[in-house]
């Protein structure tokens, strides 16, 4: 199953870059009905299953799949992550770090590179010509 929401980091607000994808990784982490961090994937993994999500320019997709017989459960858990999500104080800066993370991963990574080119080419003021990853 997979939800795609219409916002992605062109919708960051300036003085908050990277919110969007800083987001997209506080989600999965509980909800007030499944407060248990990180319950959703340990929910998946022990039925076989697994999740995922990225954020892009304009949308912020979010997936998983688990055996059919625990689809139901899935569901129900899934949707409470976006009704009533924690982002709890305590995974904030462990979450900030994973992102830091990601974008230290792609240093190296030529797409990643001709990405950040691209956009400097990009009309100053345009959503694209600012720095998407966070707030470096």
């Amino acid at each position: 199953a997979a939800l795609c929401v219409g916002v992605g980091s062109f919708s960051d607000p300036a003085d908050i870059p990277g919110l969007a994808h800083f987001l997209e990784h506080m989600v999965f982490l509980g909800s007030e009905k499944y407060p248990e961090l990180n319950g959703f994937d340990s929910f998946l993994k022990k039925h076989g299953g697994s999740s995922n999500a990225s954020t892009d320019c304009e949308r912020t997709i979010f997936h998983f799949e688990v055996r059919q017989t625990q689809l139901k459960e899935a569901l129900e858990r899934f949707a409470e992550l976006f009704i009533s999500p924690l982002l709890t104080r305590e995974s904030m800066d462990k979450e900030i770090d994973a992102v830091d993370s990601e974008f230290q991963m792609s240093l190296q990574s030529d797409s990643a590179r001709k990405l950040q080119v691209l956009a400097r080419l990009a009309r100053p003021g345009h959503p694209f010509w600012k720095f998407l990853w966070g707030n470096a």
